[in-house]
């Protein structure tokens, strides 16, 4: 009730900042961020996919074997024991995981698909990002929901396609959003010509909708990985490492810009899960 009070007429979303990118929603935004993770169970059917759970916090190994400290250093948050107790046993070197999908590459590490395997999973997230974190668009913790696809080349190149497909639709009931080609913030020398190729090859969209105060944001992307994590992590195909692409939403973003288009009560909003409809 005190939340209620205190965010009443001053935070639009709901949200409330309790430190640095860190939040706490009332009860308004947590019945709208339940609807969204609702669609997000619809999804993953409509991708073919198998729910999983998991935890957001990685080994710095598996950090290291996903690319992300040659890539992307400037987004990881490392972990650390504030006390340790002996010095018989190190302690293992612990990250926010910045990505949801970074978990299931290292639950397949080193095993071996004869076709594709796709889940569906929410996990809670990290990144440092430059910038204010007094915007609720740019947090240091959220939660990411993803479906990812491992397997031969041809059947996630397919997947791809369906998840971009997905995103159109999605995009279709957003006023104003559109699905255009994006890239990734590459860390280094090498940074241009990455997101060089990203934007000729077209491997990865994003979903940006347009708030009623006039900026616009990502709340979505669809990305196709080639086989960097097939590689990384060792999993394979009989044709060689896996390929691997994803469909990703940042389910704060995503109910933020819900609430900014539709309203704060979810029974009002079009049906963005999809659920009467089939993209196979």
């Amino acid at each position: 009730m005190i939340l209620e009070q205190q965010e009443e007429g001053r935070e639009p979303h709901g949200l409330r900042f309790i430190g640095p990118g860190l939040v706490v929603g009332n009860e308004r935004f947590a019945r709208a961020f339940d609807a969204v993770e609702d669609f997000a169970r619809s999804w993953t059917r409509l991708l073919g996919g198998s729910r999983v759970r998991s935890t957001g916090t990685l080994t710095t190994d598996t950090v290291h074997a996903a690319g992300y400290f040659a890539n992307f250093p400037q987004h990881v948050f490392t972990k650390s024991p504030y006390l340790q107790e002996g010095t018989e046993q190190p302690p293992v070197g612990y990250a926010t995981s910045p990505a949801a999908c970074l978990c299931i590459y290292e639950a397949l590490r080193d095993s071996s698909l004869e076709s594709r395997v796709t889940y569906g999973l929410t996990a809670n997230c990290g990144r440092y990002e430059a910038g204010s974190w007094e915007d609720p668009l740019r947090l240091a913790s959220f939660n990411a929901f993803e479906v990812v696809s491992l397997g031969p080349r041809e059947q996630t190149i397919d997947h791809f396609h369906r998840c971009r497909d997905l995103l159109e639709r999605i995009a279709e009931r957003f006023p104003g959003a559109t699905v255009p080609v994006a890239t990734d913030a590459f860390f280094g020398p090498a940074a241009a010509q990455k997101q060089a190729y990203q934007e000729r090859v077209k491997v990865k969209y994003e979903l940006e909708a347009t708030l009623t105060d006039g900026r616009s944001v990502s709340i979505g992307s669809v990305n196709s990985h080639g086989q960097v994590f097939g590689k990384g992590f060792g999993i394979t195909t009989p044709d060689g490492p896996a390929f691997s692409a994803c469909f990703a939403i940042g389910l704060e973003r995503f109910t933020i810009a819900c609430m900014d288009a539709f309203g704060d009560d979810p029974e009002s909003w079009p049906d963005l899960g999809l659920g009467k409809e089939d993209i196979s």
